[in-house]
């Protein structure tokens, strides 16, 4: 699974990203061994029509997935409209 993060402001989207792979590498799935996170990273095309992009990814067994997702996904609720958020379940061109 992989967070698509953008926004228009570099800083604030690199903050939100490392915030949110904190909170991943946080849950008791990633410290199970469960689930790998590794990120934030730009994006292979780190800005599109003026928005700067990043992405974490998570690794791991679907339900332990679904768990740290769910955890991001509380989280993600309380960010602001500056940076959109987005979970993704395929990757395309995510250098492992």
């Amino acid at each position: 699974m992989v967070l698509r993060l953008d926004g228009d402001t570099e800083p604030r989207v690199v903050e939100l990203a490392q915030q949110l792979a904190t909170l991943a590498e946080d849950s008791p799935e990633v410290h199970a061994g469960e689930v790998e996170v590794r990120g934030p990273s730009k994006a292979p095309l780190p800005r599109i029509r003026g928005r700067f992009r990043y992405r974490v990814l998570l690794r791991g067994p679907r339900p332990e997935l679904r768990a740290v997702a769910c955890a991001v996904k509380r989280a993600r609720e309380a960010v602001g409209r500056d940076v959109r958020v987005r979970a993704a379940r395929r990757l395309h061109g995510f250098a492992s």
